[in-house]
């Protein structure tokens, strides 16, 4: 059905209270083991699923990341085994209605990016059955009605890193291109007469490439936007092998492309949004008109310093990795330097 585009998707994760704090979503997929369904619920408007694309008006499916809820033996209660992702149906195929049990719309006028509806929904105990839940890595056995956990509960995140690793490569595209306009405007366009030109009349004005200050501003980001193509092609290699690992059972370079995906899609995108607005700068009153394609590049592109994890915080996911890596190693050279270690010899006092 979604090869022939019956199903039109979206992914609702984000919420009005909770976004780069997966862990802290509060959207609820309670399973029930008498009728072996979910129960999707919003328990306050804070847990509105919010700025989800596609979802305003066009899609009719969305995979739902919520806190799976099961039941405690014995009890009426219920403990939560952290965020997973489910499909949910929320419009008919018939007429495109939406489901009972589905408040969902478009969440209005944005800074830029109008031609994606991005859309919020909440849900009121809506049920789905549990074969909706992905099960890949994590699932609720049929039989015995019990949570089995994935293997390493990170492997839940690893849609995200396939995203950060595609805002990296898109990044660089949309420099390549905000950058070209600047060159090709600048290559053309002249101004002041060359002091150095013999001064008759009808004697060229100066490309305005030929400025130094100019080039300031126009060749880092050619410079940027070669790097940011190079260093993508990298991190796509990266996750290349990360997946053929995930298949042979091999979790080891999970930590490390968390850490290097974070830090990049950090780096680039906060690179490519100054380098958008640096080449629009660089292009004079020209560069202000939408004819120079420049400020919808911008207002279509700067989201994305925000989505899929605010730059900021994901700064700060790279330095906690680097500090554990840091601290290992000085744990390991303090181990080695205390088996090194002699009272009577000088030399080992300098380990």
């Amino acid at each position: 059905m979604a090869q022939r585009y019956e199903m039109i998707g979206s992914y609702a994760q984000t919420e009005l209270a909770h976004g780069s704090n997966v862990a802290g979503l509060q959207t609820e997929a309670r399973y029930d083991p008498a009728t072996d369904e979910i129960v999707l619920h919003t328990p306050h408007p804070d847990a509105t699923k919010w700025w989800i694309g596609q979802l305003g008006k066009c899609a009719n499916h969305t995979v739902v990341f919520a806190q799976l809820l099961m039941p405690v033996s014995g009890s009426n209660k219920y403990r939560s085994v952290g965020p997973h992702p489910f499909l949910v149906q929320i419009r008919r195929f018939e007429d495109h209605t939406v489901l009972p049990g589905i408040t969902v719309g478009d969440i209005g006028p944005k800074l830029g990016f109008a031609a994606l509806d991005n859309g919020f929904i909440a849900f009121n105990q809506h049920r789905i059955p549990r074969s909706n839940m992905l099960s890949r890595y994590a699932k609720i056995d049929p039989a015995t009605k019990e949570y089995l956990p994935p293997s390493n509960p990170k492997l839940l995140y690893g849609s995200m890193l396939a995203v950060r690793v595609g805002i990296v490569t898109s990044s660089t595209i949309t420099l390549q291109a905000a950058s070209t306009v600047a060159v090709r405007y600048s290559a053309i366009r002249r101004q002041f007469p060359d002091p150095a030109a013999p001064s008759k009349h009808g004697a060229k004005e100066k490309q305005v490439l030929d400025y130094q200050s100019q080039q300031y501003r126009v060749l880092p980001q050619i410079a940027a936007a070669y790097a940011t193509y190079f260093t993508g092609r990298w991190m796509n290699d990266m996750f290349v092998r990360l997946n053929a690992d995930f298949a042979k059972g091999d979790f080891d370079l999970l930590p490390a492309m968390h850490a290097t995906s974070s830090g990049l899609k950090s780096l680039i995108t906060t690179l490519a949004a100054e380098g958008i607005e640096m080449s629009r700068l660089a292009c004079g009153g020209h560069g202000y008109s939408l004819y120079s394609g420049l400020p919808m590049l911008y207002t279509s592109f700067v989201h994305v310093s925000t989505a899929e994890g605010e730059n900021w915080l994901l700064d700060q996911q790279t330095v906690r990795q680097l500090l554990k890596l840091l601290g290992a190693a000085n744990s390991a050279n303090r181990d080695k330097a205390a088996q090194a270690f002699h009272p009577l010899d000088p030399a080992s006092y300098l380990l």
